[in-house]
């Protein structure tokens, strides 16, 4: 996509657009056609990739990634190095968040750009009241009686 394209879709200014092009952990994409989605999974897994839906976009991930196994890597990182437990919070938006949410002590739920929320069934969720970032922020700060 171009910059522009980007800024569109995202509403993010130009500049920043061009900034969140510079990805390295995972593609971004629209699929207009979601019957063509498990073609499209299967041909991503025949090349050792995945398909995530997230907040707005796809995205072409490396398979086997997950956010909830990146959490429990740094937490029990962390514990070993520092002899002690740690509690845990994550914050996330779309359905790629998911397993992540269920494996913290925290789970943050963030409003979607639409208002709505991604549907899961997480005991003890908490929902931010606002969208994106300023949702991020907001349920911090009540959280961390900041």
């Amino acid at each position: 996509m171009s910059d522009a394209a980007v800024s569109l879709y995202t509403e993010l200014p130009i500049d920043k657009a061009k900034l969140a092009k510079r990805r390295t952990f995972s593609e971004p994409f629209i699929l207009e056609d979601e019957s063509k989605l498990e073609a499209l999974k299967k041909l991503a897994i025949a090349d050792g990739f995945d398909v995530v839906k997230g907040g707005r976009f796809y995205h072409l991930i490396t398979y086997g990634q997950d956010k909830a196994k990146a959490v429990k890597y740094m937490k029990s990182y962390y514990e070993n190095l520092y002899n002690k437990s740690f509690q845990t919070i994550a914050l996330g938006d779309g359905e790629n968040d998911i397993t992540m949410l269920e494996s913290v002590d925290t789970a943050i739920l963030i409003k979607k750009y639409d208002g709505t929320f991604t549907k899961c069934g997480i005991k003890n969720l908490i929902k931010s009241e606002y969208i994106g970032p300023k949702g991020w922020n907001e349920s911090l700060k009540r959280i961390l009686n900041a």
